[in-house]
């Protein structure tokens, strides 16, 4: 009995070390495919790396050497950009070619929905712009996701040679973007005051135009204080300096939003009326004491501007300024108050 015992014992004893030594194989493959998965995943993704920077770089012998050794022609980098838009980018013509006959796609997206055409005329590479319409016969106005297209880039960027071959194209002068915005608009936030005068003068866009806020080309060339644009504006084609948006904002209180004081004093220059409310009675001194922009507050103070003028919620530009803990304008607007008063027999 003890002899059947012990061969029983002996006998799990031998099975136990075989399960362990069938695992421990078991275990050495699995670890052992880990690692080979491991490195080609790295291969991978260090062969679509030097994919990309080869095709910024323009280098087509190492572009096919890469798509030789595996690497994806629509991987893309770490902001989302793919080898065809740095190639578009950059002016590679030669590397685009090698790129669609390896399966790129000519009309591919990137995050925010931009295509080569996009890429192309944002660093004015016209060799591509007439490759991808010509060649591969992109559509000449296609959209990103803030429906903005290659013209309104080309145009916010200044690139004329770019702009007509587009319009020859058959590109919509006039097109709109999701907020309603042109290439026209777009050209004058640019300060590209050359294509406003393509625009307005050749293209006879209209001049008068309005986004879906009623921004008028002063209002957006305000905002980022395009002086040479605002100026050929109001001096060549009469724009009213006043023209107010669909709040009541002017091209003054555009200027002020932003801190563009020399827009501000240009504006004043121009006859702009500096006390115009919006609707919501807050004038562009209301603004700038809101912001904390000292000059301008002084500028409108210099111009005898009304300091206690009351918005809607009954604020005073000193109200909004101690709101926001502004204290030299604070101190400014308190001593002009003080002087104002003591003018008008309130303060003995």
């Amino acid at each position: 009995m003890k002899i059947i015992k012990l061969q029983i014992i002996v006998g799990l004893l031998l099975l136990i070390g075989c399960f362990k030594k069938k695992f421990e194989n078991i275990n050495n493959k699995a670890m052992l495919y880990s690692e080979t998965s491991e490195d080609s995943e790295d291969e991978f993704i260090e062969a679509n790396e030097n994919l990309i920077e080869a095709a910024k770089e323009g280098d087509v012998k190492e572009v096919k050497e890469w798509l030789g050794q595996g690497a994806a022609v629509m991987a893309a980098d770490e902001n989302g950009f793919t080898s065809m838009y740095w190639a578009a980018r950059n002016g590679h013509v030669d590397v685009i070619e090698c790129l669609i006959a390896a399966g790129a796609d000519k009309n591919e997206r990137g995050y925010h929905g931009e295509t080569p055409l996009h890429a192309a005329v944002m660093e004015g590479r016209l060799n591509v712009v007439e490759y991808l319409i010509k060649e591969l016969e992109v559509g000449v106005d296609q959209e990103d996701q803030d429906g903005d297209t290659p013209l309104h880039w080309a145009a916010m960027e200044g690139h004329v040679d770019v702009i007509k071959y587009l319009i020859a194209a058959g590109a919509d002068k006039n097109k709109k973007d999701c907020s309603d915005g042109t290439p026209l608009q777009w050209a004058a936030m640019g300060g590209q005051l050359n294509v406003v005068k393509y625009f307005v003068e050749d293209l006879k866009v209209d001049v008068n135009q309005r986004d879906k806020d009623g921004a008028t080309l002063l209002h957006v060339a305000a905002v980022k204080g395009q002086l040479d644009v605002i100026s050929y504006l109001i001096d060549t084609w009469g724009l009213s300096v006043d023209q107010q948006d669909n709040k009541g904002n002017t091209p003054l209180h555009a200027a002020v939003w932003e801190g563009q004081l020399d827009i501000a004093k240009l504006l004043v220059e121009k006859e702009a009326q500096l006390g115009i409310a919006n609707s919501k009675d807050n004038t562009p001194l209301h603004w700038a004491a809101l912001k904390g922009y000292i000059d301008l507050v002084k500028l409108f103070l210099d111009k005898g501007v009304d300091s206690n003028v009351k918005n809607k919620r009954n604020e005073t530009p000193l109200d909004r300024a101690v709101a926001k803990g502004h204290n030299e304008i604070v101190e400014i607007l308190s001593q002009k108050q003080k002087t104002e008063d003591q003018k008008n027999g309130l303060v003995i």
